[in-house]
């Protein structure tokens, strides 16, 4: 496996861990490996109308044969998604799963980003980590929604949530969760008037 593969498929594995658990905040999401992909779904439920749709992840698998396996395994709702390496050509992976009745939905970057190569400048605001009940609700009035019991505040949580602070106003969130070895970053949103500013 080429260095270039390995980061690609190590990106993959911590996506999708990370993905999962933000997932499971409302019902137990879970991440495996199915032959070469990996499925990400809910656990099992009582109603099978209650499952949410699930997502098949796809690197260096021909279109057939990743479709096969996805036939084989999938519940009604599902979704692939094909992570092609930046200096790969795309259009051969779109023809070959439109031919097999697929449609495209949107096309996005997949970021990896080592935190030792991030410049510290000055801040023109404060990063905190939601550690309270009263931040806790500051937020979900912010998002117009609960955001965070109390039992996930703590060092024990599994994900972290943070707010950026203009003074003490909520001007972004971010969730960082631990994925093997790695972090997955979450829901990174940034007020459109601090957008402007230069902050995200």
């Amino acid at each position: 496996m080429t260095t270039g593969k390995r980061d690609i498929e190590a990106a993959i594995e911590v996506f999708v861990h990370g993905f999962s658990t933000d997932k499971s905040r409302t019902f137990p999401y879970e991440a495996r490996r199915v032959g070469s992909l990996w499925l990400m779904r809910d656990a099992e439920r009582k109603n099978a109308r209650d499952y949410r749709g699930e997502e098949w992840i796809v690197h260096d698998v021909a279109a057939e044969e990743a479709d096969a396996i996805v036939r084989q395994h999938a519940r009604p709702s599902f979704a692939v998604s094909v992570v092609i390496a930046n200096d790969g050509p795309d259009e051969p992976t779109r023809t070959a799963y439109k031919a097999l009745g697929y449609r495209l939905l949107r096309t996005k970057g997949f970021f990896v980003q080592s935190l030792r190569q991030i410049p510290d400048p000055p801040a023109i605001v404060s990063i905190e980590r939601v550690r309270t009940a009263e931040r806790a609700a500051q937020l979900g009035k912010v998002i117009r929604r609960r955001t965070l019991p109390d039992d996930q505040l703590g060092d024990d949580a599994p994900f972290r949530q943070y707010v950026a602070l203009d003074g003490d106003a909520i001007v972004g969130r971010v969730r960082s969760i631990d994925a093997v070895g790695a972090t997955w970053c979450s829901a990174m949103f940034v007020e459109p008037s601090h957008r402007r500013r230069g902050i995200g």
